[in-house]
């Protein structure tokens, strides 16, 4: 046998026990595979209004203050009534005798700013080949220059005021100003719109900030899904198989590569993905549905936080769910004004266990006032075991808990387990009546 086969047999032996050892390597749940791909899906996030709006015949009435803004009147007008209609199917058009009547002026549209601007900057060029006498060839090298590039700079703005107004009790229901802005810079000029063109888009960028105001809005959200041995359940999630997909990651739990904790702190946050879905899609059709099911998303996401600290990926959505949930208890809010005891208040009960804990230390007295992360805390600390302490939070007079991701995190770091973390959440939940059907 020559060298040369001696070592094609080295080589292509070595190839499969490579091979062989990747097949029988587990990689673990990551955020992406081997080649570093992600699996993301879009959630489409629905945002109840601010405003509730009890009154379906609206009246949009447009002016300006500034003569610039005058011949934006009408297409101010038709504007923001298309984007009002096609969020809320329930509202229709009556000029002469409304429910509600919103009022829009202009009231700063300066002149389109178009200013040619040059700046220096530095980049790398190829220089002319030269001669390598020792190399004996010609060679190119790359040296750093200052060059003078040339932009056009486009600025604009357009400031609304706006007011609505129920016709029939007077009772403004919301006001406020709103600003359009375009700013973009163009490389010598190319691409740059047309002044007109900019006026329009700084309108309809206010208009926009007003409409979430009055009308439910979507908002695609792409989420980041789990891989390796959760890539199947993932794929369902994209097809929009929720249900399904919820159904998948219930059935692994405890299994396989699942029983290590690390492991299952990503198939916990996929639940919570499934879970945040689910409460999208039945929103508007099912409210206390769609709220149960973001309760369950947020204690999915905070349960996987608490698991793997480290992952970064899993703090993203808190931020989203607990915006959603606030979001929520307001519209319960205004479907029941002049509540004088949420639900969730209830008085002492004498039942309230006060266990010493191993050890005879002295618990810390309850306070009086409302139950405050910090007081969770230090009763933890104290020694107060779990069941207790989430018989406490549960029977306590009032509680005034945070539950945003940075004092979630925070109850995680004074070793606040996540069961206890979730019953904070339910408990203060509770303090508002939970939707239970889709306004007006």
């Amino acid at each position: 046998m020559t060298i040369r086969s001696l070592l094609r047999s080295v080589l292509y032996l070595s190839g499969i026990l490579l091979c062989l050892l990747l097949a029988g390597t587990t990689f673990g749940q990551k955020f992406s595979n081997m080649m570093g791909q992600k699996l993301t899906v879009k959630l489409n996030r629905k945002l109840p209004s601010v405003v509730h709006l009890t009154g379906t015949a609206i009246s949009v009435r447009t002016n300006s203050q500034v003569q610039g803004g005058m011949k934006f009147k009408e297409k101010l007008a038709t504007f923001l009534e298309s984007e009002l209609f096609s969020h809320d199917t329930r509202l229709r058009p009556e000029p002469n005798n409304p429910d509600t009547i919103i009022s829009c002026v202009i009231t700063d549209c300066p002149p389109v700013s178009i200013k040619p601007e040059s700046r220096q900057s530095s980049e790398y060029r190829k220089t002319p080949q030269k001669w390598n006498e020792k190399k004996r060839k010609y060679e190119t090298e790359i040296e750093k220059v200052q060059v003078t590039k040339n932009f056009t700079v486009i600025r604009g703005s357009m400031n609304i005021s706006y007011q609505v107004t129920d016709r029939r009790t007077k009772a403004i229901l919301d006001s406020g100003n709103f600003t359009g802005k375009y700013l973009e810079e163009f490389p010598d000029g190319n691409g740059a719109p047309p002044p007109a063109e900019v006026e329009e888009q700084v309108m309809r960028s206010a208009v926009r900030q007003i409409v979430p105001r009055l009308v439910p809005t979507t908002e695609p959200v792409e989420v980041m899904l789990a891989r390796g041995k959760l890539d199947d359940a993932g794929k369902l999630g994209q097809a929009g198989l929720w249900e399904k997909m919820s159904e998948a990651l219930e059935k692994m739990e405890g299994t396989g590569d699942f029983k290590k904790p690390e492991n299952d702190a990503y198939r916990i946050y996929d639940l919570g993905v499934a879970n945040e879905a689910l409460a999208y899609k039945f929103q508007g059709e099912n409210m206390k549905q769609s709220y149960d099911y973001l309760l369950k998303a947020s204690i999915n996401y905070n349960k996987a936080i608490e698991v793997k600290p480290d992952e970064k990926y899993f703090r993203e959505p808190l931020v989203r769910i607990e915006k959603a949930l606030e979001q929520y208890q307001s519209l319960a809010k205004r479907q029941s004004p002049g509540r004088k005891t949420p639900p969730g208040q209830s008085p002492v009960s004498p039942s309230a266990s006060r266990a010493e804990p191993p050890g005879g230390k002295s618990l810390p007295t309850m306070p009086s006032k409302a139950l405050t992360n910090q007081d969770v805390i230090e009763l933890a600390q104290a020694g107060l075991d779990e069941e207790n302490l989430i018989a406490q939070i549960k029977e306590a007079p009032a509680v005034s808990f945070d539950l945003g991701p940075q004092a979630v995190m925070n109850l995680v770091k004074n070793k606040v387990s996540n069961r206890v973390i979730s019953a904070m959440r339910i408990r203060q939940a509770a303090l508002t009546k939970t939707p239970r059907s889709t306004p007006g």
